[in-house]
């Protein structure tokens, strides 16, 4: 019976630990249900407090200490005490016994008696009370001794009150947090809780030395319906302490109120305050910014220009490089950065779309007091400005902006000096192409294709020699017998030129191909000179022509913007800047034109063409000149409105006279070339007596030699050949003709056709050109004319000393 009993200790013990671990749950959840209505209870009463009468950050500390204290308390005599206390089983027994008094002490007797060896005790009586205590444990359990209704209560207590506490977020979150967080943290920086509160800028800044800082604030409610704002100040306190305080200024457009500080060179706190609001402390920090004090800029140039590396300890506002350059920033600061960035934007003019700003960052050293940064340059031109970022503060500072005008690798220029090329050449003569081929840096390549209609192309190439150089002047002759030319080919050539430029490949341009047939009866090629020499001096008419036109337009713009502005006003400063401007560009162009005249009166045909270009170079542009600088000088609008009055006038007159110069040029140009042409003609005539006096040679040499040796008829006495003799004469012809070969009369009658041909194509050649151009003919009459009064004149003179001599004999 013994053991059972043990047993049954043993097992009630166990029941009464867990009765002790039901104590202490509940003991927490009422303590903590406790703690927490303590809790808001004090916070509530604290944000009241503060709401009504806006505590400083003192009153607040003072008050969070005492509520922590009595949390503090509660926390010890509501948790900690009954939670960590210890309890007997005969303590547990007693708390069982007294929510069961059906028990009747009887669990803590055997308690009792098992945990003493008394030997006096009756073992029965023991027995007997173990089986009592065991029935009457039968009707109920241990652990529900202890109800759990009291803690319920304070958990849910606790929990309305938590709803009843937040409740205040849902309808005015803002002011509701700031009374919590003022509650909460009350050595804070917040700002007073009221319907009115302030949103200021900067706020908390570091601020660059002997800068101006703007402060505004702008005004909020946390109701819905904004109230009444009387006046704004700011309150601040200086580095040495002293107090200061001024009225802020209302911007009557965005009704945010404005304070400046000017040139502020040390750091103050400040708040914001109207009536009972007011705003948190800010501090105004300064420090200084960071600024570069050594730059070095190296522009490396691609390797095929040939120019060398360019270091600059300036960075310039504008900067030309040629594309495909490399540019080396090295820069070194004054004080520790952070960041260093180049802010670059494509270049555009005009209302061109913007384009995105991109960034490089710079490779900054482990002293943060230097920076490198290898930019390269593509095609597009583009700005820049460097921002830099100081480890105190993170001031910023900003450089200027700058420009990187790309220059661009332009492919070479091929200047064909042929003008009126012929259609059609001779076999035997051969083609020349003049060809003049400039490039930004230097010509690598240049050669002509020369295709016969479905064959491949024959390439002559120009020597590498004579290539290298920025401007190549090259002659390709086109041997016509080389490339087998007959009669009726059709030929074709393209002139090809590439310059030196590596990256991406090198710049390559064909001329548009040019066709001219095989011809044995074509005409000569005029002079490549003279052809070179008009199409240079067309050019530059056409050049001063269109600039002129490009700059009266500059001046037609200038005059009705002067027309819209006021006359009393005075002229302004960039208006003269461009007036002058534009009179140097009249200038100019009178000195371009002057020097054409120059060129003219190298040419004897030119000489009347000369002195009248030279006769609008120095009266009229000079007198638009004068106009447009004395213009530049008025002292108001007006002054200047009646100055240039005349000047669309003069211009447009100038503009009708340069177009009069160059179609006069152009009637000279097709004078020259008929006078070739004519002078061509001459050329083939003598040509075309030669050949029939080698025609006749050799007709001569053919006739049998007995005709060549017969005596001469004679003749009657009036001149013609006896009639008995003119039926011999046919008869030895006809012999002649007879003993002559086949082959022979082919060639003979072949070559007096061609003869026949040459004639006929030179008369016609001349009668065109005589029609054309009539008056060769009076200057042909006039030129004989003198040369026989200079026969006359030497006539005279031979025959009167004879006269003299005549007289002095008969004397």
């Amino acid at each position: 019976m013994d053991g059972q009993l043990d047993q049954f200790v043993n097992e009630l013990k166990r029941q009464l630990n867990q009765l002790d671990r039901r104590i202490r749950s509940l003991a927490l959840l009422r303590g903590l249900g406790l703690v927490i209505l303590v809790l808001i209870c004090l916070i509530t009463l604290q944000i009241s407090i503060d709401f009504l009468f806006s505590l400083d950050s003192t009153a607040r500390i003072i008050m969070s200490s005492l509520s922590l204290a009595v949390v503090t308390g509660c926390l010890w005599f509501g948790i900690l005490r009954r939670v960590i206390r210890k309890r007997t089983p005969v303590e547990l027994a007693a708390i069982v016994e007294e929510s069961q008094s059906s028990l009747n002490e009887r669990l803590t007797s055997v308690l009792e008696l098992a945990s003493t060896q008394n030997e006096t005790s009756s073992v029965m009586m023991r027995e007997r009370l173990a089986r009592e205590t065991i029935a009457s444990l039968t009707n109920f359990n241990i652990t529900d001794s202890v109800p759990s209704d009291r803690a319920m209560r304070f958990i849910m207590s606790a929990g309305i009150a938590i709803l009843i506490f937040i409740t205040p977020l849902l309808f005015w979150p803002d002011a509701y947090r700031l009374l919590l967080s003022r509650s909460v943290i009350p050595w804070g920086n917040f700002a007073t809780v009221s319907s009115l509160y302030f949103e200021v800028q900067p706020g908390d800044e570091t601020v660059a030395r002997g800068t101006d800082l703007k402060i505004v604030a702008e005004p909020h409610w946390h109701t819905k319906e904004p109230g009444q704002i009387n006046d704004v100040w700011i309150e601040w306190k200086d580095s040495a302490g002293k107090a200061n305080s001024r009225r802020m200024d209302l911007d009557q457009e965005t009704g945010f109120y404005l304070t400046q500080f000017p040139r502020l060179l040390s750091g103050f706190q400040y708040t914001i305050s109207s009536d009972r609001s007011r705003s948190k402390q800010y501090t105004i920090h300064i420090a200084e910014p960071p600024s570069i004090t050594e730059t070095l800029l190296t522009v490396n140039s691609p390797g095929y220009t040939q120019k060398p590396a360019e270091q600059l300890t300036v960075i310039p506002s504008e900067l030309r490089v040629i594309e495909q350059s490399l540019l080396e920033f090295k820069l070194k600061f004054d004080r520790p950065v952070t960041a260093v960035t180049l802010e670059s934007q494509r270049y555009t003019s005009g209302t061109e779309e913007r384009h995105p700003v991109e960034q490089k960052a710079f490779s900054i050293s482990e002293d943060q007091l230097s920076a490198e940064l290898s930019l390269p340059v593509h095609k597009n031109s583009f700005l820049y400005h460097l921002k830099l970022e100081s480890l105190e503060g993170k001031l910023t500072t900003q450089s200027s902006e700058h420009l990187v005008k790309v220059i661009p690798d332009r492919a070479p220029e091929i200047e064909l000096s042929l003008y009126n090329q012929p259609e059609f050449i001779k076999p035997t003569d051969g083609l020349t192409v003049p060809v003049k081929v400039m490039d930004d840096f230097s010509v690598s390549e240049l050669e002509i294709h020369v295709q016969k209609l479905d064959e491949k192309a024959t390439v002559i190439q120009v020597p590498a020699s004579q290539l290298g150089t920025r401007s190549v002047n090259y002659e390709f002759k086109i041997d016509l017998e080389g490339l087998r030319a007959q009669q009726s080919d059709i030929f074709t050539y393209r002139v090809r030129a590439a310059d030196n430029r590596e990256i991406p490949e090198p710049n390559v341009v064909w001329t548009t191909p040019r066709v001219f047939g095989i011809d044995k009866n074509a005409d000569q090629q005029l002079s490549a000179g003279v052809v070179a020499r008009q199409e240079k001096l067309r050019g530059e008419l056409q050049k001063i022509q269109q600039e002129y036109k490009e700059h009266k337009n500059q001046v037609d713009q200038k005059i009705a913007e002067l027309n819209q502005v006021k006359e009393k006003e005075a002229l302004k400063a960039a208006d003269q800047e461009q007036l002058q401007e534009l009179s140097n560009q009249e200038r100019k162009l009178a000195q371009k034109l002057e020097n054409l005249a120059n060129e003219f009166l190298q040419l004897p045909l030119y000489q009347k063409l000369a002195q009248q270009t030279q006769q609008v170079a120095r009266t009229d542009f000079v007198k638009n000149h004068d106009t447009l600088r004395s213009t530049a000088d008025a002292e108001n609008v007006k002054q200047a409105r009646n100055d240039l009055k005349p000047v669309p006038k003069a211009m447009k007159g100038t503009e009708q006279k340069l177009d009069q110069l160059a179609r006069q040029y152009d009637k000279l140009v097709e004078l020259e070339n008929d006078l070739l042409n004519l002078n061509r003609l001459a050329e083939d005539t003598n040509h075309l007596a030669d050949d029939l006096l080698a025609f006749n040679d050799k007709l001569e040499s053919t006739k049998p030699q007995s005709e060549q040796q017969a005596p001469r008829p004679q003749e009657n006495p009036d001149g013609k050949q006896p009639a008995t003799e003119k039926p011999e004469m046919e008869r030895k012809k006809e012999e002649a003709h007879q003993q002559r070969s086949p082959e022979m009369e082919k060639e003979l009658a072949d070559l007096q056709a061609e003869l026949k041909h040459r004639q006929s194509r030179l008369a016609k050649d001349l009668d065109q050109l005589l029609e054309r151009r009539p008056e060769l003919v009076d200057a042909a009459r006039n030129y004989q004319m003198k040369q026989l009064d200079s026969l006359v004149r030497q006539t005279s003179q031979l025959v009167e000393p004879q006269t003299q001599l005549a007289e002095a004999i008969q004397e």
